[in-house]
């Protein structure tokens, strides 16, 4: 089998001034060599084959041949030789005193040890949730909640439901609709619950350029929750007048509002204009 090698041309711009041009063609070849699994610690490598076979067990060696490489689909492995996997036991001791011994106490409770009466609700600006959907489905943090709104979620209104369902929990979309393709929208509320909502909620209130979920539930009927989501290029005056009608049109005795803001609460100038 023969692979054909075309050259590649490419021109690029040198000297202080940038103003000379330089045209180099080559053939995209490099050189290519085989290494121990020791000698490559600390390498890192966008492809590598692993062969594995040995006649003596060598402890961790495994790991450090299989963990050279940046993702698992570019990893070949000829060799596995799986009856040589081994663990130093002075690891596992050293593991097992720090998880008696010398654990480590979190400074909060996680969202996974509260009681289960508790209403738990969880917000998240994922920065594209389109894109970590299945991280959120494997963090127990989010499946303890019993609401989680996630902002800047990118999902686009041609997309079904059932890329982003989560088990145990009602998807509601607060998609933006107005968008230039090609490419996904910016923005965008998603509300996941598992537990029962009231009739008409949730709904979606998007007024002065700024996101606004409401959410209201069966087991707390006074109580309001509005995640919102504000772009740092909506002026907070905007944020303002968008807060003032919401609270007019669908208040509680108790209101819950949480989002992203993007108001720097350390700055005098934006503190000054919520507080006044």
């Amino acid at each position: 089998m023969w692979t054909p090698i075309k050259p590649v041309t490419t021109q690029f711009a040198v000297g202080k001034t940038k103003s000379a041009q330089v045209v180099r063609k080559q053939f995209p070849l490099r050189p290519a060599s085989a290494k121990t699994v020791h000698r490559s610690q600390g390498d890192t490598q966008a492809q590598i084959v692993v062969n594995l076979n040995t006649n003596r067990t060598i402890p961790h060696i495994h790991y450090v041949a299989l963990s050279r490489v940046t993702t698992i689909e570019e990893l070949y492995i000829t060799d596995l030789c799986e009856n040589k996997i081994s663990v130093d036991q002075r690891v596992v001791k050293e593991i097992e005193m720090l998880r008696i011994e010398r654990s480590l106490k979190l400074c909060f409770a996680p969202l996974y040890m509260l009681d289960h009466s508790d209403l738990k609700v969880c917000y998240l600006n994922a920065r594209s949730l389109h894109k970590h959907i299945e991280d959120v489905r494997k963090d127990i943090n989010y499946s303890s909640t019993d609401i989680v709104i996630f902002t800047e979620t990118r999902f686009s209104p041609l997309d079904p439901d059932e890329m982003y369902n989560i088990n145990g929990y009602r998807l509601f979309r607060n998609d933006i609709s107005q968008f230039s393709a090609p490419g996904r929208p910016y923005g965008g509320t998603a509300v996941y619950s598992q537990i029962p909502l009231k009739e008409g909620y949730p709904y979606a209130h998007n007024t002065n350029g700024i996101e606004f979920t409401i959410i209201k539930t069966e087991s707390h009927p006074n109580l309001t929750i509005i995640g919102l989501y504000r772009s740092p290029s909506i002026a907070s005056s905007r944020l303002l007048s968008a807060l003032r009608t919401i609270l007019h049109k669908d208040s509680s005795s108790q209101n819950i509002f949480i989002g992203d803001f993007n108001i720097n609460w350390m700055a005098e100038t934006d503190r000054h204009r919520f507080t006044t």
